[in-house]
């Protein structure tokens, strides 16, 4: 998959739905992970996918993003997503990222293992990066 990261060690801004003003956030730290594209390499891949990103927190938080649903016709395509997903940690705290390819039942076919700041130190200004999943 091709995911860049962006990482603004600024203060978080959040929007409070009920009174619709913005908040900052003193020691917080926005990651956008845009997932541009997947190519797959397993011929026996069903065609309709999804990819999903996890975060572990190491006080037990956890949260997650799933891309829409997505089709592979032929193995080596490269399908774009495009895909958007956010995540805020404070700044003094790591995060344990997986990002993975399931079919539409659940089923995990690859899985990506990483944190922010691995990701961030190999693309230091946004760069595309092509992560390597596991089977």
């Amino acid at each position: 998959a091709n995911a860049a990261i962006q990482h603004a060690e600024t203060s978080q801004f959040s929007v409070m739905q009920d009174a619709e003003v913005l908040r900052q956030e003193v020691g917080a730290i926005l990651c956008m992970l845009h997932c541009q594209s997947i190519v797959l390499l397993d011929p026996q891949a069903p065609s309709e996918l999804r990819c999903h990103w996890y975060a572990f927190g190491a006080c037990g938080t956890s949260d997650s993003s799933t891309s829409e649903a997505f089709v592979c016709t032929a193995v080596g395509d490269d399908v774009t997503l495009s895909w958007l997903a956010f995540l805020v940690i404070d700044d003094s705290a790591e995060a344990d990222l997986r990002m993975t390819v399931a079919d539409l039942e659940g089923n995990h076919l690859g899985v990506y293992f990483g944190s922010p700041g691995q990701l961030l130190a190999s693309a230091p200004g946004g760069e595309t990066l092509s992560l390597e999943f596991q089977n």
